[in-house]
């Protein structure tokens, strides 16, 4: 689906077309396992369609998730580094089939229209990412899909509702009340699927678009079908496309300039992969271009974005076959899409497909909710045509991962976990307390200075609860940071602590008590210089730096433990090459 300002829509309901900086580039080897920034497990939800918005006005997007077996909106906010923690939810006795964001109420915030049985409602955003609901209109038989856009020229925002049974287009306009009249109901016939509007014939109004998937004599692959707006909420009939030349019906349809010729272009989704490109005239007139993707049966499956930078507008299709996975058509200037790259393997077949830059860099990244499951994906873009990060599990990552400690933080008698991440050098300590199982969300989250860091946990101030060390692997010379505990498991932001080493760089760290007068000592190692440094805890601070100096480990990670079995801690550094020394 596709709304204004060339925001594309459906599967997942709406994808705004993101445009970005050019950068070229070819495609790398196939994943062959799932590879995603960030997951989340939604009990019972069953994600039907999802649409983005800045719910909360911190200028990071957020989602909102239609779901199905559960009939509930979600609307899950972005911390900026591909991870979403859920905020306000409303509940309906029917699922909702679409979603989608729009400023509707004219007070700057984000609101959602979303699809309920014979009707439309509206959930108005409460600036927080909290819903409140809004008013309601009537509708045709079982809305599948909605749209939305200014018709009438009076510079707010209209809805239309596509309505499967009963195969018409209700178009409500938009009161100064804040209410919904229904002005027009368009009769198409046939088995309608999806709705767009955008103006199409250049005379400067909205237009509607439908697209039918009834397979007739003559229209074995549907019809899109082209209504022209008059400006003052009637419509009459413009245009009809039948396209040709794969198996099945089209089920989807995006609006989006393709040729960069300053017209609006239509792109169908029919089968698993297949997208059908149909260029316009300029007076709303259409020309079906050569098939992008494969041609097996399936529901259409795509998205538009830049998403290998270069300022136009590509394709991102499903696939099916060969396993599940995303698969970047990149336009090449044109409007053709001759280079398909490398296959994103998705874990199940999307049920809301999205494109945004969520995760702090330029990238176009990709939002995937899976159908009848409860998982929702984010695939970070790699800015040249293709999705692709490190795997990673979804309890302990929704950003770069650097080290892991385990200690009970919260004195409950289990083992909890405090970690290090960071993404596009925004860093954190991050606490995830153990309640039978660790949660997706940090329990809590602290901003670090260092983005790659080594951590080590301890009680180092003496007063029964777990603290945190933290240091920085990157510059020379080392720099040492304490987060101490707040009690209830979580770390406060740190305290410097000098080291007085003019060189090297920090590999990493490790607390013991070394000289048996009950208080924690600090070990760390460097390279460049090569050395294992202790540093002991005299009256709540660390001394002065008691330096051994070992040529051969470089890259050397080290440990305390008593492994002569003299009761006394011994210190273990290992070489990067796998050799390793005691102290």
């Amino acid at each position: 689906m596709i709304r204004r300002d060339s925001r594309v829509r459906r599967f997942g309901r709406s994808l705004a077309f993101v445009g970005a900086v050019a950068v070229t580039g070819s495609g790398a080897v196939a994943q062959q396992s799932p590879s995603y920034a960030a997951s989340m497990t939604l009990a019972n939800s069953n994600p039907r369609a999802a649409d983005f918005a800045d719910f909360n006005g911190d200028g990071r997007l957020d989602v909102a998730l239609a779901c199905g077996s559960n009939p509930t909106i979600l609307v899950f906010l972005g911390d900026g580094y591909g991870g979403f923690e859920v905020a306000g939810t409303a509940t309906f006795p029917v699922s909702s089939e679409d979603v989608i964001a729009e400023q509707l109420d004219g007070d700057g915030i984000p609101d959602l229209a979303i699809t309920r049985a014979n009707s439309v409602q509206v959930l108005r955003g409460d600036g927080v990412g909290g819903l409140i609901t809004g008013p309601s209109f009537v509708t045709g038989a079982q809305p599948r899909a909605l749209a939305a856009g200014d018709f009438d020229g009076d510079a707010d925002i209209d809805l239309f509702s596509c309505n499967v049974q009963a195969a018409t287009v209700t178009v409500a306009r938009r009161n100064a009340a804040f209410t919904y009249t229904v002005v027009s109901t368009l009769a198409f016939g046939g088995q309608l699927r999806d709705v767009e509007v955008a103006d199409v014939t250049g005379d400067g109004v909205l237009d509607v678009v439908v697209v039918d998937a009834a397979q007739i004599a003559g229209q074995p692959n549907g019809r899109v079908v082209v209504q022209r707006g008059l400006g003052n909420g009637s419509f009459v009939p413009h245009s009809v496309i039948a396209p040709s030349g794969f198996l099945g019906a089209l089920d989807q349809l995006a609006i989006v300039d393709i040729d960069a010729d300053g017209d609006r272009d239509l792109i169908g989704g029919a089968g698993a992969g297949i997208a059908v490109p149909l260029r316009n005239s300029g007076s709303g007139s259409f020309v079906q271009d050569p098939l992008v993707g494969s041609t097996p049966f399936s529901a259409g499956r795509l998205t538009i974005g830049d998403v290998d930078e270069d300022g136009d507008a590509d394709l991102v299709t499903f696939d099916e076959f060969g396993g599940m996975g995303l698969v970047p058509h990149l336009n090449d200037g044109s409007g053709a899409f001759p280079v398909a790259m490398p296959k994103t393997y998705v874990p199940g077949a999307p049920a809301a497909m999205l494109l945004a830059r969520v995760d702090g860099d330029r990238h176009v990244d990709a939002l995937v909710a899976v159908e009848n499951s409860s998982a929702f994906f984010t695939f970070r873009g790699t800015g040249v045509g293709t999705f692709d990060v490190p795997a990673a599990s979804p309890p302990v990552s929704n950003s770069n991962l650097h080290t892991l400690a385990l200690h009970d933080l919260d004195n409950d008698g289990d083992l909890d976990v405090a970690r290090t991440r960071a993404i596009n050098f925004n860093p954190f300590v991050d606490t995830l307390l153990n309640n039978g199982g660790f949660p997706a969300v940090p329990t809590t989250s602290v901003p670090s200075p260092f983005v790659s860091a080594a951590i080590v946990v301890g009680d180092i101030t003496g007063d029964g609860f777990v603290d945190a060390l933290v240091g920085d692997r990157f510059f020379s010379p080392p720099t040492i940071q304490r987060f101490a505990n707040d009690g209830a498991g979580g770390l406060v932001a740190g305290v410097p602590i000098p080291l007085g080493l003019p060189t090297g760089t920090l590999k990493d760290i490790e607390l013991a008590d070394l000289d048996a007068d009950a208080d924690l000592d600090l070990v760390l190692t460097t390279t460049a210089p090569n050395r294992v440094v202790v540093y002991h805890q005299i009256g709540g601070v660390f001394g002065a730096p008691n330096i051994t100096s070992h040529p051969f480990i470089s890259g050397a990670s080290v440990d305390v433990d008593d492994v002569t079995g003299d009761g006394i801690p011994d210190i273990v550094a290992a070489a990067g090459g796998g050799d390793s020394s005691r102290c």
